[in-house]
């Protein structure tokens, strides 16, 4: 069971979203949707504790609250864009994930073969990250987030630089990774078609206003985004 609370999102002075209240009873695969500039990723941001403290969330995970300055040890954060000229092989992407006080920081070793294998990608173990494709990438960052063990990964727009069958692909696998691996896994969008076909619930950001809709009202969140 995760719960999220804030009270508002600000962006300057600018109120973004007032007072987000998210419950989600078991793991799986939500979407946070809104236009651009409605706030989404700064929504998102915030549940990771990577914005200003005034932003930031209450979450509570199993009945257990999440202290701020652990939260890494919780959530794992995928951005919208790999690194940049980034000098690493996919194996050696996915070493990085115990760096810097996450939940393996005590392992000397990590299975890249392992976590490379969950995303499809363990045949391109030795592949240099900058030479992949976009899809490519996004699958190697999201095996490095498996790496890290968190019940909670967020996505930063992952389908943003991805075409039509690569998007469908890329859904696919999050929903069996939210469902086989028990992650809950919550992912910011403008693309609401698309995503409505594997998402289990939404989240809809729209006129400064936080809205939830359950598997059995999705068609509602799309009219409201319309």
């Amino acid at each position: 069971m995760l719960h999220i609370e804030l009270n508002t999102i600000q962006a300057g002075n600018k109120l973004l979203i007032n007072n987000v209240n998210l419950h989600l009873p078991k793991p799986c695969m939500h979407m946070l949707m809104g236009r651009n500039g409605s706030g989404k990723s700064t929504l998102l941001r915030s549940i990771c504790n990577l914005n200003k403290p005034s932003n930031s969330a209450t979450i509570t995970l199993n009945n257990q609250n999440l202290p701020q300055a652990q939260i890494h040890e919780y959530i794992s954060f995928v951005p919208s864009t790999p690194p940049i000229d980034c000098q690493l092989s996919a194996e050696q992407v996915v070493q990085t994930s115990h760096i810097n006080g996450t939940a393996i920081v005590n392992q000397q070793t990590v299975d890249t073969d392992s976590y490379l294998g969950q995303v499809g990608m363990q045949h391109m173990a030795k592949q240099m990250l900058q030479t992949c494709s976009d899809g490519e990438k996004q699958k190697i960052m999201i095996a490095r987030a498996l790496a890290r063990h968190t019940p909670i990964i967020c996505f930063d727009e992952p389908l943003a630089f991805l075409d039509y069958p690569a998007r469908l692909e890329l859904l696919s696998l999050l929903q069996s990774i939210a469902l086989e691996h028990n992650k809950y896994i919550l992912i910011s969008s403008h693309d609401i078609e698309i995503t409505a076909q594997y998402a289990h619930s939404i989240s809809l950001i729209a006129n400064q206003t936080h809205y939830y809709f359950d598997s059995s009202n999705l068609e509602n969140a799309m009219k409201l985004f319309v």
